[in-house]
């Protein structure tokens, strides 16, 4: 089970779940693999640019969940680019901004907005019952 607030996502990997966490540690390290400019090279790897950064980068990831995985195991294993990504993605915003339950997009935030709107407006215009 992942820990949201702790900054965890889940990734799916040859039929595997696998906890991805990267943490102050996972940032050091991404720097020191990427070098000082390592946000430029994470943001083309994300853009599925260059994969082999991304299999670096998933690797840092998995380190605690899948001990000794390297980027090579990951790049013969191929998993989903776009699921790759987004994992990813989820871990590191996890791992700056915390635990972002009210950040995340809400699904079908305008839906929720028009059945509000319409309760309350049968509220508004629902016959009350007068005393006889």
């Amino acid at each position: 089970m992942i820990n949201p607030y702790r900054g965890e996502a889940e990734i799916e990997i040859a039929g595997r779940t696998y906890v991805l966490w990267f943490g102050w540690p996972g940032i050091a390290m991404l720097k020191s693999q990427l070098g000082d400019n390592f946000d430029v090279e994470l943001a083309r790897a994300m853009a599925g640019q260059d994969l082999r950064v991304l299999a670096k980068v998933l690797a840092i990831g998995l380190r605690d969940s899948w001990p000794g995985v390297t980027p090579e195991q990951i790049e013969r294993l191929s998993p989903p680019i776009a699921r790759t990504i987004e994992a990813v993605s989820t871990a590191l915003r996890r791992t700056y901004q915390g635990e972002e339950a009210a950040a995340e997009p809400q699904r079908n935030p305008p839906r929720l907005r028009r059945l509000r709107k319409a309760m309350s407006w049968l509220r508004r215009t629902k016959p009350r019952s007068r005393p006889a």
